[in-house]
């Protein structure tokens, strides 16, 4: 499948083997190249092709998760290696990034989201992803929304330690573009836009929930009556009830930040209703 980039990286770009000729280096470059192109060609043929779902994913993922260990190891490569050498891995690496970047734009529905992505290409994915979201808080802040609700959107990607998946690169691309739009037709607060998104993308980050906890409470206590606070809670409640999802989660198998809120809320009404009740009695 992809035999013959496999040789080249694994048998003649290691360190120790490397031949110490320019010349080579080029040549080897010139072979990269020509099998990247390969590739390509390939992938732009399937891509034509009347072919199963299944049939395709499980071709392109083979690639995918070929490409992603050949670019790990080429990053280890790099390590420590003179200037010379260090310039051929970084152009090396560079040719195979681009069968991700191909594989990420026109195949994203059938690539494995669980897969480690390359940390060198990854690096460049979290740069690119952070002007974006720059750009939407400076926005978002500009009107009125708390800067630190918006840290919160970005810190899971950027405390990952770069073991990040493909899925949630895809996960931040689609939240990020929506919440730069951040349309309602009927939620005219940016503040609450933001929320209703995160809600529906299933922000499941464990400071987001505590976020929530602790804006709801600072709602609740200066309200004078434990009715009042019921009140507010179950509206609060109703209205997570009835939220729309898109069916993704930041972190899959997590569980869900509706469900984790509603919980909650339950048992916030659950206490006021006791105290309610030993007041009374």
């Amino acid at each position: 499948m992809m035999n013959k980039l496999n040789h080249l990286i694994y048998e003649h770009f290691a360190p120790g083997v490397l031949i110490n000729s320019a010349e080579k280096r080029h040549t080897y470059l010139r072979e990269v190249k020509a099998e990247k192109m390969k590739i390509t060609a390939t992938l732009r043929e399937l891509s034509q092709q009347q072919a199963p779902w299944n049939y395709k994913a499980q071709l392109l993922r083979k690639y995918q998760i070929q490409v992603v260990v050949l670019l790990d190891e080429l990053e280890g490569y790099s390590h420590n290696a003179d200037p010379a050498v260090q310039s051929f891995y970084t152009e090396a690496t560079g040719i195979l990034e681009e069968l991700i970047v191909g594989l990420e734009q026109h195949f994203p529905e059938y690539l494995a989201q669980d897969i480690f992505m390359p940390k060198g290409y990854l690096r460049q994915v979290v740069l690119q992803l952070e002007e974006r979201f720059r750009e939407t808080e400076k926005y978002l802040c500009g009107r009125k929304v708390d800067k630190a609700l918006l840290e919160l959107v970005f810190k899971p990607l950027s405390h990952q330690h770069m073991m990040i998946t493909f899925g949630m690169v895809m996960y931040y691309r689609r939240l990020l573009a929506e919440l730069k739009e951040n349309v309602h037709p009927y939620i005219t607060d940016l503040t609450e836009r933001v929320h209703y998104t995160l809600y529906q993308y299933n922000f499941n980050s464990t400071e987001y929930f505590m976020y929530c906890t602790n804006q709801l409470r600072r709602k609740v206590i200066p309200l004078r009556t434990l009715q009042e606070k019921k009140a507010l809670l179950s509206w609060y409640e109703k209205e997570l009830q009835h939220m729309n999802s898109h069916g993704v989660s930041l972190f899959p198998g997590k569980g869900g930040l509706r469900e984790q809120m509603l919980a909650w809320l339950k048992e916030e009404k659950h206490c006021m209703q006791q105290l309610l009740t030993t007041y009374e009695s």
